[in-house]
Parts: structure tokens; C-alpha cells; sequence
């Protein structure tokens, strides 16, 4: 499976699972995706809102929360925080450079833009 069918198939399994998520471990031994944290964080950097929860078996479960198209964002039903320091984060491109900032900052409005 080449890069962009992993990315696609990441994806397709992140939309499928909604709020309960993607296991790395599944990723790599059930699904045979090869490198999924790479493909994860280049998922991120086309505009995906996604969340990694570690979890105590050191496996990571990616949430899809939402996708970035233009100057919109659509997001998953709300998730509540497993820990009061956690908070949802969202993709903003300034002067060219992505940023992750929490999404509390653009109020409930969303991103402001």
C-alpha cells in the first residue's frame, strides 16, 4: 500500500470510527498501515482536526474532530476532555506558517476568519 492509499485509508477508517477513534496498533496490525503516526501528522498538515489520546498500553487512538476547507471548519459532535488540561485544537494558517491553536481562543463563533 503506497502513501496516498495509507492516507486515504486512515482517513476513511477516522470518519467511519467517529468519536471513538483509530488505534495505532489496529492501524499497523489489523489495517497493515505501515508508519501511521507519519501519515497521521501529514493527514494534519492537509487541514485534518485530529486528536491522539495516549492510552496506558502506550497505543495512541486518533479522533478525527473535524476538517479544515478554506476558511470553514467542520467538526465531529463535541468530546469531552479526559483530563481538564486537554482542550480541542485547530489548524490556523498565519503568514504562511500553520499554527495549532486551542479553539476556546475563536469562541464559540469558531474560527473568527
Amino acid at each position: 500500500m503506497n502513501t496516498q492509499n495509507q492516507r486515504q485509508r486512515i482517513l476513511e477508517l477516522l470518519r467511519q470510527s467517529g468519536n471513538d477513534g483509530v488505534n495505532s496498533y489496529d492501524l499497523t496490525f489489523k489495517f497493515g498501515v505501515k508508519q501511521a503516526p507519519t501519515r497521521i501528522r501529514e493527514l494534519k498538515d492537509e487541514g485534518l482536526i485530529i486528536k491522539s489520546r495516549r492510552r496506558r498500553d502506550k497505543s495512541v487512538d486518533y479522533i478525527l474532530l473535524g476538517e479544515m476547507g478554506g476558511s470553514t471548519v467542520t467538526t465531529q459532535p463535541e468530546i469531552q476532555p479526559q483530563k481538564p488540561w486537554e482542550e480541542e485544537l485547530v489548524r490556523v494558517e498565519k503568514n504562511g506558517r500553520v499554527f495549532w491553536e486551542p479553539k476556546s481562543k475563536f469562541g464559540q463563533g469558531g474560527l473568527g476568519i
